[in-house]
């Protein structure tokens, strides 16, 4: 099916306007799908984790180091959870390209991370 033949069909969960948008940036948001206290929470322990890494000068048992980590531009290469059922963690992208998937503003590392964050939901 095309675009325009899926979205002659009436829009159900998302809106009509959403639905276009998806098919014109090939991305949507939907407010309020994580509780703010939830994304909030994330967030800050993301930080946190960041901020730990930039102490780390060599692997260990929590931060798999790339051989390019520096203090101002943490980079670890380990998946986000080697256990996690979830699209991200079963592909084995590495954090580090998750991060640096954002810092370039590409539209995966969103996704990926929010696949993984509805796991634990």
């Amino acid at each position: 099916m095309t675009p325009d033949e899926i979205l002659s069909f009436p829009a159900k969960v998302l809106t009509q306007a959403q639905r276009e948008h998806y098919f014109e940036h090939g991305f949507v948001g939907v407010d309020g799908v994580v509780d703010e206290t939830v994304l909030s929470n994330l967030q800050r322990i993301t930080g946190e984790f960041v901020e730990r890494s930039r102490l780390i000068t060599a692997s260990d048992q929590q931060f798999d180091i790339h051989p390019e980590h520096r203090t101002d531009d943490p980079d670890d290469t380990r998946v986000l959870d080697p256990g996690c059922p979830c699209p991200c963690c079963t592909s084995g992208v590495p954090r580090g390209a998750l991060r640096a998937g954002f810092k370039a503003k590409e539209l995966l590392p969103p996704i990926l991370l929010s696949l993984h964050n509805l796991y634990y939901l």
